[in-house]
């Protein structure tokens, strides 16, 4: 979780926060994952309250 911290959410409003705060907020979502060939995905509410941010954070995790 400290690595996903430095990472990940630099520069976002959870750049501080605490593990539990970001347990509760990226890693507890209602999803359902897909696995489609050899990839995952992993389809979002439109309503979700932090999709931008869960966006943000995958798009940093990506490989290049």
């Amino acid at each position: 979780m400290d690595t996903i911290r430095r990472l990940a959410l630099k520069g976002t409003e959870l750049e501080k926060a605490t593990v539990h705060t970001i347990r509760l907020k990226l890693v507890k979502i209602g999803c359902l994952f897909q696995r489609k060939s050899a990839r995952y995905v992993i389809p979002l509410s439109a309503a979700g309250p932090f999709k931008e941010l869960f966006e943000h954070v995958a798009a940093r995790l990506r490989p290049t």
